[in-house]
């Protein structure tokens, strides 16, 4: 493939349209070299080393930071993967070496900034203010909006709170009290709403039927896939999964790769992940779906499966009746007492099972039991019965590879082949992923791809799906706190389930969707209501990365907006007051465990001093402040509510709380990150004995626990249990629990089974919401059947993601990343089928303009890529650049603007997608239209 793009650049315009001569500029100050032709930075003897872990991207790999120290000042000058890590083993993106021109970015915010014209939004009219000022203004403001209910401010937090401050992001709601079940209210003393971008759309959009299925919240963080010893993997629908974010996952795909693994991805185009793949598939965009169906009625149909996985770690032996006519969901079949039941192949009968276990081994009185994947002629209170796998089974029988080849347009021998080589092989995995292409089926393709490693037994074993250090620690410490195992600290989604009933629930009744936590389509209903009228928004771009503009516009309009951040967004456009945040590089975290397949504890170090001038303050002490002020404004505790609804969170013990309120001090917001940070080093020590591990006894005090494990986590991660230990000793759920409502793998998610209960009448069934199995289909345009495609030579289907140098906005408006997309137009263009560009007079470098056939007023333009490498009905729409930005005729980001007008123009996905949440959770199918291109 020529990279001979016509658009060519010299060294001279690459550094200058970079801003790499300003970054010399500034570090040559410092006597560091960072542009020598033909040699690496060279790193001297005076050089510092300090881990850290990466912000670039929601991966969160662990890094080293090279500073040095110059007068008073510590100044970073390169950042590398940390070598003792066992989740990305020492490497390091392009976009996580380029988090220093983020640190040094001319666009940082460096002190609080003031709107004091409301009239003004939509231009960058601030003035610069202090925090005293700041802080007192925000007060005001908020009484002034509010009359004291802090109920209608609402939170607005993107993938950096839900990486780093998702638990004191959730005990700010202060909605749910944990210590029951089923959870009831609080005093509705906290935040009115909460909205995730793009949670909503990958956590929930992407991953929440993996979620449901094996108890975790987050696919990217709590589970991964061990490609490493695997002997077969399947990729679908997840190029960003290794490509666009995740180095763990490239590294441990390439190792997979030289060990000479069969890879199989399904993509529309040949995508950096496809690049790497045994087998690529050009799969029909939005009909991964079809091909899984296909693949689990194979594997059921020849017995591929895992006999006795599926006995006795998931809930398809349960008892349930037949589905009718008008409801065709099979009802779970329980006793008296609400236990459920199974058919006993020892005894001959029907037997309860416990309603929260690992196992299927055990009756309720304990009695030894075989449970029947299959029965006949079965009865209980006089209807007939049968098995949850035999409904299944009954579900996918049409599902054949001939059905799905129609579907997926691939040949009916290449599923079944696919289907025949992953049943057989003895640790075959999917990769999990996150941020595909969004379908109303989106929440079903998530929920297959479980299946198929439930089906194989492949959940937390070597060379399967492995749950980390996140998602094992506190399901470890909810199974020891003893039956019915609803200790105060609920692990993977069930706090999540928990706000759902309280929050979610009583809005879905009024909107299309079963489950719309954290969804911007509540909050510009309760924006519109007058029940939300100050916003709160960290570390997101919602101008940017939501849909659609206008209606953020609108709400953010009529609204009260504090924005917390590190550099200019869009968003800010429409704020009224600017919070700089520190960066990554420059803060202390708490200690926690890494998303490394072993059990790894990591923190961050401040590795550089904010740029001269500049006064940010940690995302936690800004979250304690405005706390001070919601105390102050609702007469109501609310920062003592916070820390103490954060020691449920974090399950502590009586005397882990007692220890947690000596070393925090809830008046030191300034310390409180480094605080924490103290205040985790003990606990991780005590809970997993690191002292005698670092060679102290019992005779030293609290604060030398504390030094010592710091001290060794300024060395890099510390690894406290190796992946093999963990799979074998605490093995989910084999040996314990796992995060659902039962305990066990569940194939019939019982959340969906509830949820569907709670609102059939109201809205019926839908496939989309199956809580068994199902194809959801995908709506190109109306009266087309899935079998369709576009048969004009103008019009095509659309998918879209990120590109391996772009992820979100932290690296939008990074100078080096630009730089690099300029060097060949695949990365910034949109990418059109050789074949119909030929016949359309279109070349690569022309402007093309895209009409959306949905909604034909949804009008972009962009550069064309031509290219072999995508289906020829197919477009690739590269995300995450923005537009020209000029606010008062004044040019805020120079190295853009430098880049849009020469690389440009760029699509606004915000203007060109269709308005179409999906029913489960409201995320946007973005994917699901085709599109007509003519040249401009």
């Amino acid at each position: 493939m020529s990279l001979d793009t016509g658009l060519k650049i010299s060294r001279r315009d690459f550094l200058k349209l970079t801003g790499l001569a300003a970054a010399t500029a500034l570090l040559s100050k410092y006597g560091v070299d960072v542009l020598a032709e033909k040699q690496p930075l060279r790193i001297s003897s005076e050089m510092e080393f300090i881990p850290n872990v990466c912000s670039m991207c929601s991966t969160a790999c662990d890094i080293i930071v090279a500073t040095k120290t110059v007068g008073d000042r510590k100044i970073a000058v390169k950042i590398e993967g940390d070598p003792k890590s066992g989740y990305n083993k020492g490497k390091i993106c392009a976009r996580g070496q380029a988090g220093l021109r983020r640190q040094y970015s001319p666009d940082r915010i460096k002190k609080p900034l003031i709107r004091d014209n409301p009239s003004t939004k939509g231009t960058w009219n601030f003035r610069a203010a202090d925090w005293n000022e700041a802080l007192d203004y925000i007060k005001n403001k908020i009484n002034e909006y509010t009359g004291g209910d802090i109920s209608k401010v609402a939170l607005v937090g993107g993938w950096v709170g839900c990486v780093n401050y998702r638990p004191f992001m959730l005990a700010m709601l202060q909605r749910v009290n944990m210590n029951t079940n089923p959870p009831t209210p609080v005093d509705p003393v906290g935040i009115g709403w909460i909205v995730g971008t793009p949670l909503q759309h990958c956590v929930f959009g992407a991953g929440m039927g993996i979620n449901l299925t094996v108890g975790v919240f987050n696919c990217h963080a709590e589970i991964m896939a061990d490609f490493e010893n695997s002997d077969y993997i399947l990729i679908a629908r997840a190029n960003s999964s290794i490509a666009g974010v995740s180095v763990p996952r490239g590294v441990r795909l390439a190792e997979a790769k030289k060990k000479g693994t069969k890879i199989v991805v399904l993509d529309p185009r040949m995508s950096e992940t496809a690049v790497q793949a045994t087998e690529w598939v050009k799969i029909k965009p939005g009909t991964d779906p079809a091909f899984l169906l296909a693949m689990i009625n194979v594997i059921i149909n020849e017995k591929l499966y895992d006999e006795e996985f599926l006995k006795m770690h998931t809930n398809v032996p349960f008892l349930a009746y037949e589905p009718t006519e008008e409801d065709p969901v099979p009802q779970l079949a329980t006793d008296e007492n609400g236990n459920f039941l199974v058919y006993d192949n020892l005894s001959k009968s029907i037997v309860a099972v416990p309603p929260q276990a690992n196992s299927n081994a055990k009756d309720i009185n304990d009695n030894s039991i075989d449970p029947a994947l299959e029965v006949s002629n079965l009865t209980y209170n006089g209807k007939n019965v049968k098995t949850i796998f035999q409904f299944l089974k009954e579900k996918v029988k049409d599902y054949t590879p001939e059905w799905a080849s129609q579907i997926c347009d691939v040949p009916s021998e290449t599923i079944e082949r696919i289907a025949r080589e992953f049943g057989q092989a003895s640790k075959p995995t999917i990769d999990p992923s996150w941020y595909g292409g969004r379908y109303q089926n989106s929440f079903m393709f998530s929920k297959l791809r479980a299946i198929l490693m439930a089906l194989k037994g492949m959940i937390d074993k070597e060379g399967g799906w492995v749950y980390t250090g996140v998602g094992r620690l506190p399901v470890m410490g909810w199974n020891k706190a003893g039956a019915p195992r609803m200790a105060p600290s609920l692990p993977g989604f069930l706090p999540v389930y928990g706000m759902l009933k309280l929050m979610a629930w009583p809005v879905a009744d009024k909107l299309p969707a079963m489950f719309p936590a954290m969804s911007d389509v509540v909050l510009h209903a309760k924006v519109k209501a007058g029940q939300i009228k100050v916003i709160i928004i960290a570390g997101s771009n919602p101008i940017l990365s939501m849909y659609d503009r206008a209606r953020w516009e609108e709400t953010l309009k009529n609204t009260f907006v504090i924005t917390l951040d590190v550099k200019a967004t869009d968003t800010m456009l429409y704020s009224d007051v600017v919070l700089p945040e520190q960066n990554y590089l420059e803060r202390h975290e708490i200690v926690k465990p890494s998303e490394s397949l072993s059990v790894e504890l990591v923190s961050r170090f401040p590795a550089a001093d904010p740029p001269e001038g500049a006064e940010p303050k940690h995302y936690l002490t800004i979250t304690a402040y405005l706390l001070d002020i919601f105390n102050e404004i609702s007469g109501k505790d609310m920062k003592n509510l916070w820390f103490e609804k954060l020691k449920g969170i974090f399950g502590l013990s009586d005397d882990e709380k007692a220890v947690f309120d000596e070393i925090v001090d809830r008046e030191d917001n300034e310390n409180l990150p480094l605080n924490l940070k103290r205040f985790f080093a003990w606990m991780f020590a005590s809970r997993f004995k690191l002292c005698s591990k670092f060679g102290l006894t019992g005779g030293c005090t609290r604060d030398q626990v504390i030094e010592t494990v710091i001290g060794k986590l300024q060395e890099g991660p510390i690894e406290i249990m190796p992946m093999d230990v963990a799979v074998s000793n605490y093995n989910l759920p084999r040996n314990l629990q796992i995060a659902t409502l039962t305990g066990r793998v569940e194939i019939f998610s019982t959340i969906m089974y509830e949820a569907y209960q709670t609102f059939k009448n109201k809205f019926g069934y839908s496939p989309a919401w199956d809580p068994l199995i199902e194809w959801p289909g995908v709506q190109w345009k109306e009266g087309v059947e899935p079998t369709w495609k576009p048969a004009e030579d103008n019009e095509f289907f659309v998918t879209h993601g990120k590109v391996p140098l772009m992820s979100f906005t932290s690296t939008t408006n990074n100078d080096l990343l630009l730089s690099m997309a300029a060097l060949h137009p695949m990365y910034y263009s949109v990418w059109i089928p050789k074949s119909r560009a030929e016949k359309l007079g279109i070349k690569t470098g022309d402007i093309i303009k895209i009409i959306n056939t949905k909604d034909e007023n949804r009008v972009a333009y962009a550069r064309a890529y031509v290219t072999d490498l995508i289906r020829d009905d197919t477009i690739f729409i590269p995300s995450n650049y923005k537009w020209e930005w000029k606010f008062n005729g004044t040019d805020l980001q120079m190295s853009y603007k430098e880049f849009h007008d020469k690389f440009g123009p760029f699509v606004n996905l915000t203007e060109l997608l269709p308005y179409q949440p999906e029913p489960i959770v409201l995320s946007y199918r973005t994917n699901e239209f085709t599109v007509r291109i003519e040249k401009a």
